[in-house]
């Protein structure tokens, strides 16, 4: 795969979400969007060139981004050792 198709991802703060332009961006709109688990974050996906709402968030690569919001601690999804429902994001990307 090209290095330019390659999925990107950024993680944003929630009030930011009306900034999103959806031309830039895989989402299609805000109904489309995942939430961090207590509703205080999102992310989006892109390819190319960085969308032009992104200032300073980190911007991670597929494997890197699936490794943060797999780990429990950083809020996606819950541990199942606490005998929740597993909700992790990563079968999703």
């Amino acid at each position: 795969m090209h290095l330019l198709n390659m999925k990107k991802f950024v993680i944003i703060n929630s009030d930011q979400v009306s900034s999103i332009d959806f031309n830039e961006v895989l989402e299609n709109n805000a109904n489309t969007l995942r939430y961090k688990l207590d509703g205080s974050q999102t992310f989006v996906k892109f390819t190319g060139d960085t969308p032009s709402f992104v200032t300073s968030e980190t911007i991670y690569n597929e494997d890197d981004f699936v490794s943060y919001i797999d780990d429990y601690g950083n809020g996606w999804c819950l541990d199942p050792e606490l005998e929740e429902i597993q909700i992790c994001l990563n079968f999703l990307i």
